[in-house]
């Protein structure tokens, strides 16, 4: 044994002599394996891609496929660079709500943890009694749900002790008036190692007495033996089975703010360009705003307000055509009074950048 140690550590020592000998590579070895992003990674000879170049004599969208940012968004999902992909919604996309004892409503970062099928990311509840509510919004016709399964890993909050435990599921149509849809109470460990191979996880079920239509599903915690709940998943059952409710899943090709406040979205044309007029495709509007155009995305000149209507579609001609490289929409009042929802952002005219084959 000891011989295989002494031949292990010698064949360690001449590996690290041999590594640290190597020379590195120079600068201009370096820019050639390793290129920025946007650049053809082999041999440019090779590189047959076609190439956007300013230019475009006709009238055409040219905000289709370009580069956008926004003040803010509702999750994820729901960003800037869709209101320019060329995919029109009509229909509110779908989201999650979530609040919990010790927070309502949950930011969207935190949200997003309790159904991101990743029990290790927690969302952290102090208290031996607390709750945990989910809510369904954007779509008029709701999931039927028949149970409810939590996982709550016990790592750092639990001590192995046995005692008693419960645990309440309800349903709501308004996050107000509950419904109580099932509950279970016993005695013993929180424990369950074989569900969990990461560590102890609780994993309450509650399965209801038949399918119910409610747009938000709370569940009621309670028990000594614990000082906080880490809630990792909280699942939605279906006809038995788990359903999928992450918004990534439903997708609608729109933005959506995070709130009622003023909110821009900003959309890069390439270069400067000619704009004759605007088209905005809204799931909700913005009762008051106005658009400007850019040369830096320093200096902005207003070339009009938005018309106060609650139309879907919003036709805008300038006065006199406009000329920027950057268009900003400035937003206030969304319609529904709670959040600006925009599929789809047109702009008309002539410019912009084209693919040309090299």
């Amino acid at each position: 044994m000891k011989n295989i140690h002494s031949l292990f550590l010698a064949l360690a020592t001449a590996v690290f002599f041999f590594l640290t000998s190597c020379s590195s590579p120079t600068a201009q070895e370096e820019s050639s394996f390793n290129l920025p992003p946007g650049h053809y990674p082999g041999d440019p000879a090779e590189n047959f891609a076609p190439v956007l170049h300013p230019g475009g004599k006709s009238t055409r969208n040219l905000a289709l496929l370009r580069a956008s940012w926004h003040s803010s968004s509702y999750d994820y999902n729901l960003t800037a660079q869709l209101i320019t992909d060329g995919v029109v919604d009509t229909a509110m996309p779908w989201t999650l709500t979530a609040a919990t004892s010790a927070e309502a409503p949950l930011n969207k970062r935190v949200r997003e943890m309790l159904t991101d099928d990743n029990p290790v990311t927690t969302v952290h509840i102090p208290g031996s009694h607390a709750w945990v509510q989910i809510g369904l919004q954007g779509r008029k016709t709701l999931p039927a749900i028949n149970g409810i399964v939590l996982k709550i890993p016990l790592r750092g909050v639990y001590n192995g002790k046995k005692g008693p435990w419960q645990y309440l599921a309800a349903g709501s149509d308004d996050g107000k008036t509950w419904t109580v849809l099932g509950q279970k109470k016993g005695y013993g460990s929180l424990a369950d190692t074989t569900l969990f191979p990461l560590g102890d996880i609780f994993r309450p079920v509650i399965r209801f007495k038949k399918a119910e239509t409610y747009r938000y599903y709370k569940v009621i915690l309670q028990s000594p033996l614990l000082e906080a709940w880490n809630i990792g998943e909280f699942i939605l059952l279906h006809d038995g089975r788990p359903l999928e409710i992450k918004p990534s899943y439903h997708f609608t090709s729109a933005w959506m703010s995070e709130d009622n406040k003023p909110q821009w979205l900003l959309t890069d044309l390439g270069v400067s360009s000619r704009i004759d007029s605007i088209v905005l495709h809204w799931i909700r509007p913005a009762l008051a705003g106005r658009i400007e155009v850019s040369e830096d995305r320093k200096s902005w000149q207003e070339i009009t307000t938005l018309p106060a209507v609650t139309s879907r579609i919003m036709r805008i001609i300038p006065g006199t055509p406009a000329r920027g490289r950057y268009v900003r929409l400035s937003l206030k009042d969304p319609a529904d009074g709670k959040h600006f929802v925009l599929s789809e952002m047109k702009v008309f005219g002539k410019g912009g950048m084209v693919p040309k084959p090299v």
